[in-house]
């Protein structure tokens, strides 16, 4: 299963951060722009989502928010699909986060999961990054990855209805199968931007994932709780 966690959250980061490199830049006078400053990594772990904080029965998962890459390749699927394998698997990002943080939780070993990423920018090119995750995911309906041994994985993309929080909201529902045993999964992704902060909540499972209103409270939790931090 992590890798459905590779596929919402590098693609996501890498459309916020390589392919919005350059965009944005030279555009606003630089007299009349003004922006926040970004969190911190240590002011984004303290406002994270805590175990107290999750529906009875979960317990904190460090797999979820793992380093470990997966070797997947998007092999079916758009022109637009495309792009989210090539922010899934870029190498040549030319500038991290100012500032981080993750966490996970799981109810079982087949979900659902649960995590949190938080990634703070500087200057304008947060807003660009927002406007490529939306155009990405919005021109790939259909795709299909495949891991380095052979097995795939087959998605449907769709808009989420979910309520507009922060300063712009992303929402999308991914469903699938995998080929190797037939699995079926739920896949939720919502990205909230905060100022020069964006919130990036997963949840998927085996079957179904976290009931809609569940992950909505806790979606609004992290928000609010980066907004106050920020």
């Amino acid at each position: 299963m992590k890798t459905l966690r590779f596929i919402a959250v590098l693609a996501c980061i890498g459309l916020l951060l390589g392919c919005a490199k350059g965009e944005g830049e030279g555009k606003t006078n630089p007299v009349e722009a003004v922006f926040k400053d970004p969190l911190t990594s240590k002011q984004i772990k303290k406002a994270l989502i805590k175990l107290e904080d999750m529906p009875s029965g979960y317990s904190e998962d460090p797999d979820l928010i793992s380093d470990e890459e997966d070797e997947d390749k998007i092999t079916a699927g758009s022109k637009k699909c495309k792009e989210l394998d090539s922010a899934l698997n870029a190498e040549d990002m030319t500038e991290n986060p100012f500032g981080e943080g993750e966490v996970g939780f799981k109810q079982s070993d087949f979900g659902p999961f649960v995590g949190e990423f938080v990634s703070s920018f500087k200057g304008s090119r947060i807003k660009d990054g927002m406007g490529n995750i939306r155009d990405a995911f919005e021109g790939c309906k259909k795709f299909e990855t495949t891991d380095k041994d052979g097995a795939k994985l087959k998605f449907t993309v769709a808009p989420m209805s979910f309520p507009k929080l922060g300063d712009d909201t992303i929402a999308i529902k991914m469903s699938g199968t995998e080929s190797s045993f037939g699995m079926s999964f739920d896949f939720n992704i919502i990205a909230v931007r905060v100022d020069q902060n964006v919130v990036l909540m997963i949840n998927f499972g085996i079957g179904k994932a976290l009931g809609g209103q569940k992950f909505e409270k806790l979606t609004r939790l992290a928000v609010e709780r980066i907004d106050q931090a920020a």
